[in-house]
């Protein structure tokens, strides 16, 4: 479950309407905080903050989006305990890993309580042309955020949407208390679907810092947008890295900062972009 419901004591100012203000008892809903150790190779890698839910997910899109693994090719055994909160994989030979070396890459994001591979060198994404995105494909999608998913948000006020559209496969959708988890726990689950994200579209109802850019250039993610604001070093690698960066995308606007080549702006619609189905079945919410 990814939030439960607590006693609080409410206060309210007093107003013209009512001098006296008002204290009540009441009970509110809390987001869910526990925390997830992935472990690569017997050996603890990192603990992250999150909301307990679709943890597979979030360990395998983790390693995918900073850079420890490049998909489930690279993992020959993965074992996830809810119990103790730990995800454990092994990754094949072919896939060395050193985790010393990982660490020392590694310094404090903007995000909720980890770091990003800020002296690594992050990859650029294929320039592949079958990714055309119309104008309206981004009012869709953040629609069905805003309409569908966001109960939870609007009850405790702290869980970050993510959304992965892929052509012709599902539109998936993942939440979080932290929108680096959001973004991990989408990744994870295509990867799972052996979904090509070198033809995806990821959205995120977070900021987007230069992290989250990162995150996306390791997985090959070539259209990023989110309906809040990039930063200034967010713009700069995306452009470096070769990614279609869109802001403040909200309802019929959005700003594009980067690589517009991949926009379409003629009549192409939106449900080439959106399969019927319009979600991935396993993101039933988890009440």
């Amino acid at each position: 479950m990814i939030a439960k419901s607590l006693p609080a004591t409410q206060w309210r100012e007093p107003t013209e309407d009512d001098s006296s203000g008002k204290i009540r008892d009441t009970r509110e809903w809390v987001a869910r905080e526990a925390a997830l150790i992935i472990v690569v190779n017997g050996e603890e890698l990192v603990r992250l903050a999150s909301s307990p839910t679709h943890c597979n997910d979030l360990a395998l899109g983790y390693l995918i989006t900073e850079g420890v693994i490049g998909g489930l090719a690279d993992v020959v055994r993965s074992d996830h305990d809810p119990a103790q909160g730990v995800a454990a994989f092994t990754l094949a030979p072919h896939r060395p890993f050193h985790s010393a070396d990982w660490r020392s890459r590694r310094t404090v994001s903007s995000g909720c309580g980890e770091g990003v591979t800020l002296g690594q060198n992050v990859p650029r994404v294929a320039d592949g042309g079958e990714v055309a995105v119309p104008p309206e494909f981004f009012r869709r999608v953040f629609t069905i955020l805003r309409e569908d998913y966001s109960v939870w948000y609007e009850r405790t006020g702290c869980i970050h949407l993510a959304a992965l559209a892929i052509s012709g496969g599902p539109l998936v959708i993942r939440e979080d208390i932290g929108r680096h988890n959001a973004v991990d726990k989408v990744v994870g689950a295509a990867a799972r679907l052996e979904s090509p994200l070198a033809s995806a579209v990821l959205c995120s109802t977070g900021r987007l810092s230069s992290d989250m850019i990162r995150k996306a250039a390791f997985a090959g993610i070539p259209v990023v947008a989110s309906r809040s604001a990039p930063t200034s070093l967010a713009v700069d690698l995306a452009e470096a890295s070769g990614i279609t960066l869109v802001g403040f995308a909200r309802r019929r606007r959005f700003n594009l900062y980067t690589h517009p080549e991949r926009i379409i702006f003629d009549e192409t619609t939106a449900e080439d972009m959106l399969s019927p189905g319009r979600a991935s079945s396993e993101n039933e919410r988890e009440a």
